[in-house]
């Protein structure tokens, strides 16, 4: 059955990911696009270190001083931004 009072709303649908990495950008320290920068990047970028996690776009995400791998130095520059350091 349809309803046809039916109206389709204007704003974008909260899970899809092309909204939500569309407003991602490299070099922030944001590797989920959450909009911020936090323990979960932190998580993430820690992953990506050990390996544990091959998603291709987060490790480029990652990679905050473009050297091509995920290291300390990556890691502790997400720690700062985090921080507001």
């Amino acid at each position: 059955m349809l309803r046809s009072d039916y109206v389709s709303y204007a704003y974008p649908h909260p899970l899809r990911l092309s909204d939500a990495q569309s407003s991602c950008s490299q070099g922030d320290g944001d590797i989920d696009c959450s909009g911020q920068t936090n323990i979960a990047d932190i998580t993430l970028a820690i992953n990506i270190f050990f390996e544990t996690n091959t998603n291709q776009t987060q490790r480029t995400r990652a990679d905050l001083n473009n050297d091509n791998i995920v290291n300390i130095i990556d890691i502790q520059k997400i720690i700062n931004i985090s921080l507001g350091i």
